[in-house]
C-alpha cells in the first residue's frame, strides 16, 4: 500500500513511473535528465543500458529536453525511470501523440524491458499497443474494472471488444 508512503520513497521501493505528458525537465540536457534522481555519482553502467535501449538519446546527450521531438522526450522519460533500476515501471499513455514509426520503437523497447525482468503496468488507450504488449488486460469504465482476462481471451470476445474498445472484426 503506497497511499501513506511519501512520494520520494516510492522509487526506493522499486517502483518507477513515467507520467502521461512525459514530465521531463525541458531546460536540462538529456544527460542531466537521466541523472536527476540518482543519489551521488553518475551510474555509467546504467547509462549504457538505457543507451542500448534508446541509442538516439546518446546522440543527443547535450541537447536540452525541450529541443527533442515528442517521441525522443518519451524515450527520455522512460530512460530516466530506468536509471533508478525499478522492479516495476508504470507507464501512463506512453504512445500518446507520437508518430507511428517511434510508437513501434517504443513498443519494442517496452517489450525488451519487460523481458529483462522489469514488471510493466501499462495504462494505454492505443488498443494495438496494449494487446501486443500485455499478456493480461483490465478494462475500466468510470474507475471500475469491467473486464479482466488475457489479451488472447479478450480478442475472442467480440461483444466486449466492440462495447468497450469500439472495434469490430
Amino acid at each position: 500500500d503506497l497511499a501513506t508512503c511519501p512520494p520520494h520513497l516510492i522509487p526506493r521501493r522499486g517502483i518507477g513511473y513515467v507520467p502521461q505528458g512525459r514530465g521531463i525537465f525541458p531546460n536540462l540536457t538529456v544527460l542531466e535528465n537521466l541523472n536527476i534522481g540518482l543519489p551521488g555519482q553518475r551510474d555509467s553502467e546504467r547509462e549504457e543500458y538505457v543507451f542500448n535501449c534508446f541509442p538516439r538519446l546518446k546522440e543527443r546527450l547535450k541537447q536540452s529536453g525541450n529541443t527533442l521531438s515528442g517521441g525522443e522526450q518519451q524515450m527520455l522519460a522512460i530512460a530516466r525511470c530506468l536509471m533508478m533500476r525499478p522492479k516495476l515501471i508504470i507507464l501512463d499513455e506512453p504512445t500518446e501523440g507520437i508518430m507511428p514509426k517511434l510508437v513501434s520503437q517504443i513498443r519494442r523497447e517496452i517489450h525488451r524491458i519487460n523481458k529483462a525482468g522489469v514488471s510493466v503496468l501499462l495504462v494505454e488507450q492505443n488498443v494495438e499497443t496494449a494487446l501486443k504488449l500485455c499478456p493480461r488486460v483490465f478494462l475500466m469504465e468510470k474507475g471500475t474494472i469491467v473486464y479482466s482476462g488475457t489479451a488472447h481471451e479478450l480478442k475472442s470476445q467480440p461483444e466486449i471488444v466492440h462495447r468497450y474498445l469500439g472495434l469490430t472484426r
